[in-house]
């Protein structure tokens, strides 16, 4: 689904920004682009409104699981 007005743009909301083929966290608004991170941590980036879609429910739980054993991953039990 393309950019809305109806479309959550919230901060902490997970979009896929077409233009990059990646999906991004939603961290806040700048110059009329929503600023995003990568699921797992990385740089931010800036994209255009029109540029994002909304993230199926798979593609939401691939993100938050990637980004999840990105972070314990950090940690080691030994």
């Amino acid at each position: 689904m393309i950019a809305t007005k109806e479309m959550n743009m919230a901060p902490g909301a997970l979009l896929r920004d077409r233009e990059r083929d990646v999906i991004g966290v939603v961290t806040g608004f700048r110059a009329g682009r929503v600023q995003l991170r990568p699921a797992g941590g990385g740089i931010p980036w800036g994209a255009c409104p029109e540029q994002l879609e909304t993230v199926d429910r798979r593609g939401e739980l691939n993100a938050r699981v990637r980004e999840l054993n990105l972070h314990s991953s950090d940690r080691r039990h030994w």
